[in-house]
């Protein structure tokens, strides 16, 4: 056997060491591959966190939205009713400023009369 071992040649040495270092070389890989398939899958996990939370997130956008429509909705009402208000007290105003001069004429008209009646004389 020992024969033998003398007859293998340097070529035949070097590929065997080789072999050998590769072998080497794909077992301390192999512990590299499976660290590294448990940080992919601990990725793969955050992802999904994370897109339950983009979701979860999506839907609050979307009823912050409707709310945001239905406050616009009564803003504008409100501002109608304010601009329709405010025609109704410029009307109010008018007529109480008509009322006013029609009571001051009939206030001038009574002191005048008080003042100075007419009375009309019986002729027969």
């Amino acid at each position: 056997m020992i024969e033998k071992l003398k007859t293998i040649t340097t070529g035949t040495k070097i590929a065997s060491a080789i072999v050998v270092v590769l072998a080497i070389l794909l077992f301390n890989q192999s512990g590299d591959i499976k660290g590294l398939t448990a940080e992919v899958t601990n990725a793969e996990a955050t992802i999904l966190t994370h897109e339950d939370a983009i979701d979860t997130l999506t839907v609050q956008v979307a009823s912050l939205g409707t709310e945001l429509d239905t406050v616009n909705g009564t803003l504008v009402q409100t501002e109608t009713n304010r601009s329709e208000l405010a025609i109704t007290v410029a009307d109010l105003n008018s007529q109480l400023e008509t009322t006013t001069l029609t009571l001051e004429a009939n206030t001038v008209a009574l002191d005048e009369a008080l003042t100075n009646p007419v009375c009309p004389t019986a002729t027969q």
